[in-house]
């Protein structure tokens, strides 16, 4: 399903998981550099661009986001999960993660970088 929202375009897709999931954007953003697919509470990793914050903090594939900036993610869209790590080049966004396997949760404090989507796959870091 496409859908258009202001200010930049989502295609959200869901798979017989239940999971949606945010393929594209606008084609220059800032952001952190992760793909997402929405749980009931939590967001999950299901992508890391190599060279990003996401991936300079390590974020890896698999993890559980369960807060942005101290507010958790349960009842929230993946759309409105994604515009809040979205936001300046530079400014400051604190993730708070679950590695899996691993029963701690951590925060991580990680600044924006400018974005240019190249293609579906391909992106350029700003940073």
């Amino acid at each position: 399903m496409t859908a258009a929202v202001p200010f930049f375009m989502v295609f959200a897709f869901s798979g017989c998981t239940g999971k949606s999931k945010i393929k594209a954007f606008p084609e220059t953003y800032g952001g952190v550099g992760i793909e997402l697919a929405m749980e009931e509470d939590f967001a999950e990793v299901v992508k890391v661009i190599p060279g990003s914050p996401a991936d300079r903090s390590g974020i890896r594939t698999g993890d559980k986001i369960h807060s942005i900036d101290g507010v958790t993610l349960e009842g929230l869209t993946l759309a409105e999960t994604v515009h809040k790590l979205r936001g300046p080049a530079g400014s400051q966004v604190f993730v708070k993660i679950e590695h899996p396997g691993d029963p701690m949760k951590y925060t991580i404090v990680m600044r924006r970088s400018g974005l240019v989507k190249k293609d579906s796959t391909d992106y350029t870091i700003n940073k």
